[in-house]
């Protein structure tokens, strides 16, 4: 398994992780959100723009990988929930 990331940034935005494994090429977004947030915990966050925004950065990966353009891609939404410390996650 090739893992590409995090946090992969070209002109149209970022990709938080891309993971290559038996020919598919899974593409994760993810979104962490503190209890009591009001976008239903990140979900929201994934508009119409963010998604074209993510459907340019995609391609633009694989413009960088070739060998990714033969593969299944998969596009998948984690969302997370986050402990409602003040602390930063890294």
């Amino acid at each position: 398994m090739a893992v590409a990331g995090p946090h992969w940034h070209c002109r149209w935005g970022e990709i938080d992780l891309v993971l290559e494994r038996q020919q598919q090429l899974l593409v994760v977004e993810v979104k962490g959100r503190r209890t009591g947030c009001r976008d239903r915990h990140g979900l929201d966050a994934i508009h119409p723009v963010k998604q074209r925004h993510m459907a340019r950065a995609i391609s633009c990966w694989r413009a960088v990988y070739p060998a990714s353009a033969e593969q299944l891609l998969r596009v998948k939404l984690a969302l997370v929930p986050l402990m409602t410390s003040r602390r930063t996650i890294r």
